[in-house]
């Protein structure tokens, strides 16, 4: 629990604690009504804000995770003989045809259909997203292929 929420819990025990410390010491005064309604109004405001404190404090947005929205409509940007060196490639709604990687690193997000048709792989070639499920489906797909002993699949979150 963070200081705000102590800060509120606190206000609000106050408030009460306050409410029913007037109400015992003068509770023989209780009827005149007149005198003591501006302190019985300022009471209840206090318990009001604190309450609707404490309600805020605890109620606060929860951050949940944002999924990214696969476009099956969005058309391929062809690329066509190109060589790629050293350098992050985006795959998302790309279509690479007849070129060359060479210590590339190959960004997927899973936002859009990719396509890569003969085209040569040299060196390093790293697979990487900003997407957690992505991530989670490229992490399975390497302890498979780890547990198979096929290959080595380097990733990076």
């Amino acid at each position: 629990m963070d200081w705000q929420k102590w800060a509120a819990i606190a206000q609000l025990i106050y408030f009460v604690g306050l409410s029913f410390a007037y109400l015992r010491k003068n509770i023989s005064r209780v009827r005149e009504i007149k005198s003591n309604l501006i302190i019985i109004i300022l009471l209840l405001v206090g318990f009001a804000i604190s309450s609707i404190t404490l309600y805020y404090t605890f109620n606060e947005p929860v951050n949940k995770t944002v999924f990214q929205k696969f476009d099956e409509s969005k058309k391929f940007v062809s690329v066509r003989n190109k060589s790629f060196v050293n350098e992050t490639v985006p795959l998302d709604g790309y279509s690479y045809h007849n070129c060359k990687f060479t210590n590339v690193k190959l960004l997927y997000n899973g936002t859009a259909y990719y396509e890569l048709a003969d085209n040569t792989f040299e060196g390093s070639i790293v697979f990487a997203t900003d997407n957690k499920q992505i991530l989670g489906m490229m992490l399975l797909i390497r302890n498979l292929l780890k547990a198979a002993d096929i290959a080595d699949i380097e990733l990076i979150e």
